[in-house]
């Protein structure tokens, strides 16, 4: 991965922006898709192509494009829990969200 993509990449992680890196598996070229649509330069994307990376994204999920050699890996922001009332279920059920890979906020009234 060439530095300015990795560096765009990280800051997207940083603001907790939702973002896809897609690799062409022939040659490496790599770039990023976004929510909203924007690419960076790097790797063309037909609109058919682009479309079916957004759907990945808002997925979260991680695949390969059909028929096409590019791998999308998508970076999204944790979901997040809210659990209202410090009951002894929150207690089971928070440990058990963050083991998910949730960001769990507790909130209570006491």
């Amino acid at each position: 991965m060439k530095r300015a993509l990795l560096e765009e990449l990280q800051q997207a992680r940083l603001t907790k922006t939702p973002v896809a890196v897609v690799t062409r598996l022939d040659d490496c070229a790599q770039c990023l898709v976004f929510s909203d649509g924007k690419t960076t330069p790097g790797l063309s994307l037909s609109t058919f192509q682009a479309q079916e990376v957004l759907d990945i994204l808002h997925g979260a999920r991680s695949m390969m494009l059909s028929e096409d050699k590019l791998f999308v890996r998508s970076y999204v922001p944790p979901y997040r829990l809210l659990i209202i009332g410090a009951v002894h279920i929150a207690q089971t059920l928070s440990v058990l969200a963050v083991e998910c890979g949730y960001e769990v906020t507790v909130i209570d009234p006491r």
